[in-house]
């Protein structure tokens, strides 16, 4: 899940082009201001199966795992990863996410700053005969398992991209990993996105949250010295405006 500032990137994407190939989903993007989104091939159907909590014969491990609810979850939900990897639901379990039976999973939050209700700054729990333990062996709910605020991404400067641009990261890091959401290559100089590239996980892509919310724009530490700035320019009101003269 997103915070308001990361969304704004997507309501103007468009689908160009998805194909689901041999087991793997790719789909590449187009903004309408010249902004790609890449989606690279994704893991192997095995890799899948243990991310996205499958049984080995592909079917739902929900008869014999544990049910992290969706409609019944903790108000600001957490990280969920196991290893390096972050835990989504598949799109036929509804928005739910299935842990098998015995599986280990990590649950934090992020920024740094932002801590688990009940819990440290993460927490690592154990599915064991349908009920989630922490790691005292204690029984826990996914209720419990909240954040003290909404996640929020870091925007995080990684050096250069393409003819010497900015390679920027807006991920969530917590102390259970840095787990991208989007990388950019930005000009500087000219505030122009040269390209964007974030994967699409086909596999939950059905899942997603669907809302008629639209987020203000938002322009981070970017864009000093422009005039107007351009959470302006892309307002609905100044965006309908132009639609009108064009």
């Amino acid at each position: 899940s997103f915070s308001e500032s990361t969304k704004q990137l997507y309501y103007r994407a468009f689908t160009e082009r998805s194909e689901i190939d041999s087991g793997k989903w790719r789909t590449t993007v187009v903004l309408d201001l010249q902004t790609q989104f890449f989606a690279e091939p994704q893991h192997s159907a095995g890799c899948l199966r243990e991310n996205y909590s499958e049984t080995g014969d592909g079917k739902s491990a929900r008869s014999s795992g544990c049910v992290l609810p969706r409609e019944d979850g903790p108000t600001n939900i957490p990280l969920i990863s196991k290893g390096s990897q972050r835990i989504y639901p598949l799109n036929a379990n509804k928005g739910d996410i299935i842990i098998s039976d015995g599986s280990k999973i990590t649950v934090s939050c992020a920024p740094g700053k932002n801590s688990m209700e009940n819990f440290d700054s993460k927490e690592e729990v154990k599915c064991t005969s349908g009920g989630l333990q922490d790691t005292k062996k204690k029984k826990t709910t996914f209720k419990k398992l909240g954040c003290e605020d909404p996640l929020r991404e870091d925007i995080i400067e990684n050096g250069n991209c393409y003819n010497g641009f900015t390679d920027i990261s807006i991920e969530y890091k917590s102390d259970a990993g840095r787990f991208p959401l989007i990388t950019v290559c930005h000009d500087g100089e000219t505030h122009n996105t040269i390209f964007t590239r974030h994967i699409l996980h086909g596999a939950s892509i059905e899942a997603a949250e669907k809302s008629n919310n639209r987020p203000s724009f938002k322009p981070g530490p970017f864009y000093k010295g422009i005039s107007p700035q351009p959470q302006k320019a892309y307002s609905q009101k100044e965006q309908k405006e132009m639609v009108k003269k064009l």
